[in-house]
């Protein structure tokens, strides 16, 4: 499964790519194609390094379903040795090795929001770094702007 914030970015990326192309086009704008054709470029190339990241950092995943499935398991085992007569101290035993299981799986449970959260670490950190890009792109239209338009 593939990261939906990083697959956003990937999107956003894309669409950014093709309206600087677009914009590149219209010939009032003709005397800073080149500024659209830079911006269109980069825009590119965070799609590519997006998709990148994408293959590289496959979502773990936590599939409500298996904590159903497991109660109902664990609900349906303990009611039929209820129901079948079982003696008590069989019973007993039996909620007892019930509630091992579920902390094993509980703690199954852990270890995967662990590895989801380090997942979204790394994403965020992705994110951030094409944050500050931004902010140099930013820096670089306004110095183009002012070498353009000197006030």
């Amino acid at each position: 499964m593939n990261d939906q914030y990083l697959g956003y970015i990937l999107l956003l990326e894309k669409t950014l790519a093709a309206f600087y192309r677009e914009t590149q086009k219209k010939e009032r704008l003709s005397s800073i194609s080149s500024m659209l054709e830079f911006m269109e470029t980069h825009s590119e190339a965070h799609a590519e390094r997006v998709e990148g990241h994408i293959r590289e950092l496959p979502m773990p995943t936590l599939d409500a379903r298996d904590i159903a499935n497991y109660q109902n398991d664990l609900t349906k085992r303990v009611s039929a040795s209820i129901d079948s007569g079982d003696d008590i101290r069989t019973i007993i035993t039996l909620m007892s090795e019930t509630e091992e299981g579920l902390g094993n799986f509980y703690k199954k449970v852990a270890a995967k929001l662990k590895e989801i959260s380090v997942h979204y670490g790394k994403v965020a950190e992705i994110i951030g770094v094409l944050g500050n890009e931004e902010y140099d792109h930013r820096d670089l239209l306004a110095r183009d702007r002012k070498r353009l338009f000197p006030d």
